[in-house]
């Protein structure tokens, strides 16, 4: 990101120092090629590795340069107000089912860590979710009484260990934090000298597709032809299965502040307005606590330039706070039916996808690993069809996804008769916006010297219009959650192709 933009880099990216790998140096086979550097498809090189199979695994930037290394470090079955409504969508077998499944990868992270030595400060903590509001009480008890009935490891508390009042709280017993960089770095550092697995970085894959039994993933740097692919990469770079249409993108933001005493043990997360995730990190030196909150759809966030100092707030009004050590933000996926998409994409039997963790990656990720490796080895799996990506179930799935696409389609219209600004002219330095300039709608940034940087606005994903997002100098697309920086380069799929220039 250019210098314009606001430093934004995660506490877990400052202190941690994943491998870095070569580039794919031209065309080459494999047996499976897994695509994304992150928790999921790390986990799943590894796994398969392990079973004998010939894997290379391309990442198109570094080891965690997606969402898992902007996580907030939680391993949890405890994914805020869900089974609930995972009872009422899908009934308490497939609630049970996610809620085991999760369980079951806070297990596999700690025997990964344990077996590979992986020092990723893997420490089990109880995980809590409050309300500070009286008035919510009753609906959080109501779903204290859900995750009961699944089986889960909740208790109800009316003292959280929070310093700050409490209405009222769930806790899940026996969860798990860690540094997800260093756990990412622990997987790779593993995976490489592994018999039959390649890793390479700097290695973007724009394209995949399959012919006669066999796949061939394109990337910037050559083909891999390969019997399977694994789509690891948040959204599917693919639109084979139309997956994008199915899940809504999010992003949200943290900072990680330093403080005396952090005052609390726990991991927690709020189901008040906004919502506030918090969770401390100790790193040898300094105590700080993790502040996560202010999301928004992407491609759609306030005009306001204000969610950081949001969270700065937030904190200094709980803790006593030295100073703001780091700051950045994320992005993830929730499918529309609140289960994520893991399996065989539609009208595919050799390309995978594992997407739609809901901001519940670290954990949602590793059972995804666990699944794929089963489907591609040829094991049995007792979820597979609960999360297959051409699951249908329609009546939990068809409103939602009728107001996402009309709003999405509502977009594709408006956003290209109401550009954001008149003219360059009315662009702050430092800032950016859509303008018209003749037939053209035109993005158009400024650096804090006035310099002016022209890309098309039409995102390059299926021609939504995308805008400027204040908070992180990005421009970023509300239909499917593609984003690029202020030179057009790809920061979120699926788009894998810069914005034109203008």
């Amino acid at each position: 990101m250019s210098s314009s933009a606001p430093e934004t880099t995660s506490i877990w990216r400052r202190t941690g120092a994943p491998p870095e790998f070569a580039p794919l140096p031209g065309s080459t086979s494999a047996e499976v090629v897994v695509i994304g550097a992150g928790v999921t498809g790390l986990t799943t090189a590894l796994l398969l590795a392990g079973s004998g199979v010939q894997v290379t695994l391309v990442e198109a930037g570094g080891i965690g340069a997606g969402t898992t290394g902007d996580t907030t470090g939680k391993v949890t079955s405890q994914h805020g107000m869900i089974y609930r409504d995972l009872i009422e969508r899908h009934g308490e077998a497939t609630a049970r089912a996610y809620g085991q499944v999760n369980e079951q990868a806070i297990e596999q992270i700690e025997a990964l860590c344990r077996t590979h030595d992986i020092d990723a400060g893997f420490q089990r903590r109880a995980a809590y979710l409050y309300t500070t509001a009286q008035d919510r009480v009753a609906e959080l008890h109501a779903e204290f009484d859900a995750a009961r009935r699944l089986g889960l490891p909740a208790n109800w508390v009316d003292d959280p260990e929070l310093p700050f009042d409490v209405a009222g709280a769930v806790r899940f017993d026996d969860q798990a934090q860690l540094h997800p960089m260093d756990y990412l770095a622990g997987l790779a550092a593993t995976l490489a000298p592994m018999p039959g697995a390649t890793v390479h970085t700097s290695t973007r894959a724009v394209n995949v597709t399959e012919t006669d039994g066999r796949v061939v993933v394109t990337t910037e740097r050559g083909e891999i032809t390969a019997d399977h692919a694994v789509l690891a990469t948040l959204s599917p770079i693919t639109d084979r299965g139309f997956e994008f249409a199915r899940l809504s993108p999010v992003r949200a933001y943290g900072i990680s502040v330093a403080v005396d005493d952090p005052g609390f043990e726990g991991m927690y997360l709020s189901v008040d307005d906004p919502s506030w995730s918090l969770r401390r990190y100790d790193d040898g030196r300094t105590r700080q606590v993790v502040v996560v909150g202010g999301s928004h759809p992407v491609g759609r966030a306030p005009k306001e330039d204000g969610r950081f100092e949001l969270l700065e707030r937030f904190a200094r009004e709980h803790f006593e706070v030295r100073e703001v050590t780091a700051r950045w933000s994320a992005q993830d996926h929730t499918a529309m039916d609140r289960l994520p998409f893991i399996g065989r994409t539609a009208f595919s039997g050799h390309i995978h996808v594992a997407t739609g963790f809901q901001k519940w990656g670290l954990s949602a990720g590793t059972f995804a690993a666990h699944l794929l490796t089963d489907l591609i080895t040829g094991r049995d799996n007792p979820h597979a069809a609960t999360f297959a990506p051409t699951r249908l179930e329609v009546t939990a799935e068809a409103t939602s996804f009728l107001k996402h696409n009309l709003e999405v389609a509502r977009m594709f219209v408006e956003d290209r008769v109401r550009p954001e600004a008149a003219s360059i002219d009315d662009i702050p330095p430092g800032q950016g916006a859509t303008v018209r300039l003749g037939a053209d709608l035109v993005a158009v940034s400024k650096d804090h010297e006035g310099n002016v940087t022209r890309r098309s606005a039409t995102c390059t994903h299926l021609g939504c219009v995308v805008r400027w997002n204040r908070a992180e100098a990005s421009w970023d697309c509300g239909c499917h959650g593609s984003r690029f920086d202020r030179e057009g380069r790809v920061l979120n799929g699926p788009a894998t192709t810069p914005l034109r220039e203008r």
